[in-house]
């Protein structure tokens, strides 16, 4: 009897809680899935996938469905344009533009530079006022970063992926000529180095984000000096490495060690990791164009005084020189991707790699610049923005 008495008030104690419990769990259930419907709404462009909000923006918000290319557009407006996949973003001088596949606008952020350049890596944009104080590091999304760096004037910029900038400014004191600064994507100064030797020109971040390559200039003793001086970020190392009568240009990483430097007679192979410079004359051929990635390197290069062909130097990441290319016509642009370069003249198109000439097109006579969009190639003309059919 006192069994049957004990399981039945366990029975009935556990009949009496139950209600209870369930009412708490589903509480708490609605309690989480309202939470995240929250967090979800106030946070979604930034969480969901960019197809998506392409998707979404041109459906439900104010942004008109793409008709296709061609896309008229002044082209004499046009600063520049890259690929920062799944777009295409198009600088002008008062705004910088996300392009779909099929031509919609889905994103245009405003800015007031007089000479705006730019950046991408990534899924960043990086606009510069060249000769201002201020930049704009912008996503599909949203304008990440909108600052100025009072009382200087930018000269030079480079973007690596995770959206670190790096800059060349003027002096802001006598003691020194120029400065290089690094700064992430939330602002935060990563390095400041103050050159007291070298007019500064032209900077690039190395891959992996450990150290900056700068190209610089002095006199000695009567005769230019030029240098690319090389910055690891965390303690502040400089290794420099200088020529004489030669003017560098261009600087970029071909790795995390090796880099390639441009000037207006020679170009410059420089392993950071053994510390050895190699020199290319360019032997009465005169750069006119360069681009690069961190797969390979291209140098556009014609006679001094000659506007109707020209040659193009292709390097591997390994900062070896595997391929001469020759183009007829003057030279428009020239752009990268990964392993591969269009070259743009104003009869012919030229997409090149390590190899040699993949392809090789006609293209509209009024062509301003190319640069690779998916799988064919976008041309800008002087009243449209059009993809290159074969």
């Amino acid at each position: 009897m006192s069994d049957k008495k004990t399981r039945g008030t366990r029975t009935r104690r556990r009949t009496n809680y139950r209600p209870w419990l369930k009412l708490l769990i589903r509480l708490l259930i609605l309690s989480v899935i309202a939470l995240a419907v929250f967090l979800l709404v106030r946070n979604w462009r930034q969480i969901a996938p960019i197809s998506f909000l392409d998707w979404y923006d041109q459906t439900v918000g104010n942004v008109e469905a793409g008709q296709g290319y061609p896309y008229t557009l002044d082209g004499d407006s046009v600063v520049d344009m890259a690929e920062v996949s799944p777009h295409l973003v198009v600088l002008d001088g008062s705004s910088v533009r996300f392009f779909t596949d099929d031509a919609a606008c889905v994103a245009e952020r405003s800015h007031s530079f007089a000479d705006p350049t730019l950046h991408t890596a990534g899924d960043y944009v990086l606009i510069t006022e060249v000769g201002g104080s201020r930049f704009q590091l912008e996503t599909r999304r949203e304008t990440v970063l909108a600052s100025e760096i009072k009382n200087r004037k930018i000269y030079a910029g480079d973007l690596a992926a995770d959206g670190t900038m790096a800059f060349v400014l003027n002096s802001s004191s006598q003691s020194f000529l120029s400065e290089v600064r690094v700064v992430n994507a939330e602002g935060k100064v990563l390095l400041e180095y103050q050159s007291s030797k070298f007019l500064l020109n032209d900077i690039a971040l190395s891959p992996d984000g450990e150290s900056v390559a700068v190209t610089g200039t002095t006199a000695e003793d009567g005769v230019l000096k030029s240098a690319v001086l090389v910055i690891t970020l965390e303690d502040k190392q400089v290794k420099e490495y200088t020529g004489l009568e030669v003017l560098l240009h261009n600087v970029s990483y071909l790795s995390d060690t090796v880099i390639l430097a441009v000037g207006d007679r020679e170009v410059w192979t420089i392993s950071s990791e053994d510390a050895q410079l190699s020199k290319t004359d360019c032997d009465g051929v005169v750069p006119v164009g360069y681009t690069s990635t961190p797969s390979l390197a291209c140098v556009a290069l014609r006679r001094d005084g000659a506007t109707d062909a020209g040659t193009a130097w292709l390097f591997d990441k390994a900062g070896a020189m595997v391929k001469q290319v020759d183009y007829t016509g003057e030279l428009r642009s020239v752009s990268s991707r990964e392993d591969e370069v269009i070259l743009l003249t104003d009869t012919t198109l030229y997409e090149l790699t390590t190899a040699g000439v993949r392809k090789k097109m006609t293209i509209p006579s009024d062509a301003l610049f190319a640069a690779f969009y998916g799988d064919k190639p976008m041309v800008l003309t002087f009243g449209e923005l059009k993809r290159l059919q074969e």
